[in-house]
């Protein structure tokens, strides 16, 4: 499983990509992915889809994401990452300056978990493409995403398709996008929920 796939990477000094779909995200498998991370020299994108990541795997990928100095594309797309799953992603990813694209899609984290991933670009990342598409950002989450779009001087591309802002989440929003200078290109594709 994956202390095999693992221990191929170490071993490798030319695999940049990897992609898992399917497999096995256990905390013990998430474990032997976040040590292969932790010493890979060649690993610059992670992409696992449509597996759940519960807190304690988190928890056990996060040491190797904090320790990797070479990842530029990380990207859990349907993965129920939950809002405390995300804080523990985002204490993590503190540490990391090579990454560029965050890529979040479509998993369990409301409101709430915007508020690590604003203190995360507080932080000083330089992470340039940003997608929280399909998560229930809603207006409690709408405050901490103006935070990150107006701290953010390395953010071009934002996907906040299907949200769930409402009005006051689409004001602060929008006002925040228009005091930023880097961000080129939003997707807003059914991100407000604003009734007439």
């Amino acid at each position: 499983g994956m202390k095999k796939i693992m221990a191929q990477a170490q071993l490798s000094r030319t695999l940049a990509r990897l992609t898992l779909q399917g497999i096995e995200t256990s905390p013990r498998s998430l474990g032997y992915l976040g040590a292969g991370l932790a010493v890979s020299t060649s690993i610059d994108r992670l992409i696992i889809t449509s597996d759940t990541i519960t807190e304690k795997g988190m928890a056990k990928l996060a040491v190797g994401l904090k320790n990797n100095t070479v990842l530029q594309i990380l990207c859990f797309d349907g993965c129920s990452i939950t809002s405390a799953g995300l804080e523990i992603l985002c204490d993590a990813l503190r540490w990391n300056k090579t990454l560029q694209r965050l890529w979040l899609k479509d998993n369990a984290f409301n409101g709430d978990g915007m508020s690590h991933l604003a203190n995360l670009f507080e932080s000083g990342v330089v992470i340039k493409d940003l997608d929280i598409s399909s998560n229930t950002i809603d207006d409690r989450g709408a405050a901490d995403l103006a935070r990150i779009i107006r701290a953010t001087s390395t953010l071009e591309r934002l996907d906040l398709g299907n949200c769930n802002l409402g009005a006051l989440g689409a004001e602060a929003v929008l006002s925040a996008l228009c005091d930023n200078t880097s961000i080129d290109y939003v997707s807003i594709r059914h991100a407000f929920q604003i009734l007439p």
